[in-house]
């Protein structure tokens, strides 16, 4: 099939706008259809244990107030491994617990997250003609959404909008059903 680039801006049009559970249900019926697409989806959705991107010895997080957290050794150690012969594949992207973004767990680095470490708080000299009973609760999620300017975080005093004031890993977060383990005594 020749491909029209006249045609580009349609399909990546009709690609964006389609949802989730159709644009899922067409790639998984072009992998079963066409083998050779099923290799190139499996390489840019799995990755190997070992390229996965990890805090070493002498990774830092910094944040606004000048705080950092180091060990003695000089220089980064963020290259991931990459021996095929060990090849435990692995999930290539995940929520990061922090900034609550999805993120590519091989290219992580120690300034991949930006976040605040504390919860933000409405600015109640910014509501002063906001009655709640008729415009709703201040302190909701809602009203993050809609006046981010008149919410800041206790951390840093910062605002709603503005960029994090702690840098470091994203941290995968990890749901795990699985048996739990009794301590010994």
């Amino acid at each position: 099939m020749a491909e029209n680039s006249n045609d580009l801006p349609s399909l990546n049009d009709a690609i964006d706008e389609v949802s989730k559970e159709v644009l899922a249900s067409l790639l998984k019926e072009i992998c079963q259809e066409y083998p050779s697409t099923t290799e190139l989806v499996q390489s840019r959705l799995f990755v190997s244990e070992d390229d996965v991107a990890r805090p070493g010895k002498s990774a830092t997080s910094t944040s606004v107030h000048g705080d950092s957290n180091s060990s003695d050794d000089k220089g980064e150690d963020t290259t991931p491994a990459t021996d095929s012969r060990f090849k435990n594949l692995r999930k290539r992207y995940a929520e990061c617990t922090n900034c609550k973004e999805e993120f590519d767990v091989a290219g992580n680095t120690v300034t991949s997250c930006s976040y605040h470490p504390d919860i933000s708080q409405p600015d109640y000299e910014e509501f002063v003609d906001h009655d709640e009973n008729c415009h709703g609760i201040i302190d909701s999620e809602e009203m993050r959404e809609d006046f981010p300017e008149n919410f800041y975080f206790v951390c840093c005093e910062r605002r709603f909008n503005e960029k994090g004031c702690v840098t470091d890993w994203h941290m995968e977060t990890r749901i795990d059903f699985g048996v739990s383990k009794r301590r010994k005594f």
